[in-house]
């Protein structure tokens, strides 16, 4: 899925995502009911499967796209074998976790619901109890995904592998507007550098004009070489704690070396 920043489209992403993966398998069922057409559902499958072949290679389109005839190729398969007594009905619970790990676990919930929405109609069926037994461990998607994702992440940012710029939740109660904006990572440290780099312009702008008398260029000097030095120990602070690599170290060092 295609990244934006923009505060709108993402909002508008967030909203659209769960309504289409809720949708979509009331979309395809709807389908795979219509007389005559069950016996093509398969082929359906399989023309899917093979455009996702073929564009697995030409990388000519976004996951987006490709998580979408995923899900087609999926419920198309499911759907023509007997849907609630099919075969792949374990495929549902993969393709329900794997919605929640692309996207959000909203996305998951939605997709769970319009199944469990569906399969509903078919309680009884077999039996009561089994039946029953089965959509609540279709439901059981929802915590799973959301359990499974949120420790892979974790363990992802401890290996250095990702960043989470925002831990879930709502803020603690009582806390304030500057601290709200200080739980994104991002934001703390460009609060944090402001600082520094507001020391190194003031010191540049004044030797730049010249007004410093020689007691204040004394002055002057060791305060923009303490914020520098300052800037270069948050950066690699951050570097450290985020990346696997110490680029800025490193290149320091080299720097230090090629001077001596």
């Amino acid at each position: 899925m295609v990244s934006s920043t923009h505060p709108i489209s993402a909002r508008r992403r967030r909203i659209a995502l769960p309504l289409v993966y809720f949708l979509l398998p009331v979309a395809v069922f709807l389908v795979t009911s219509l007389p005559g057409v069950n016996r093509l559902t398969p082929f359906l499958a399989l023309v899917l499967v093979g455009a996702l072949l073929v564009l697995r290679f030409s990388a000519r389109v976004g996951p987006t796209v490709t998580v979408l005839l995923w899900t087609l190729a999926v419920l198309s398969l499911v759907g023509s074998t007997g849907w609630f007594f099919s075969p792949f009905f374990f495929a549902l619970y993969l393709l329900g976790i794997a919605l929640g790990f692309v996207y959000t676990p909203g996305v998951a919930v939605a997709f769970t619901l319009a199944l469990i929405t569906l399969f509903a109609f078919s309680i009884g069926e077999v039996s009561p109890t089994y039946d029953f037994l089965t959509l609540l461990s279709l439901l059981s998607v929802i915590p799973i995904t959301m359990g499974l994702r949120r420790s892979f992440l974790l363990v992802q940012q401890e290996k250095k592998g990702i960043l989470i710029l925002e831990a879930e939740g709502k803020p603690p109660s009582g806390i304030t507007s500057l601290d709200a904006i200080l739980r994104n990572q991002v934001n703390r440290v460009g609060v944090v550098l402001r600082q520094p780099l507001t020391y190194v312009k003031q010191g540049l702008a004044l030797l730049a004009e010249g007004k410093l008398n020689e007691p204040e260029y004394q002055e002057t000097l060791p305060r923009m070489r303490k914020a520098v030095e300052d800037l270069f120990t948050i950066v690699k602070e951050f570097e450290s704690g985020t990346t696997k690599n110490v680029l800025l170290g490193r290149t320091s060092r080299d720097t230090e070396k090629n001077a001596d």
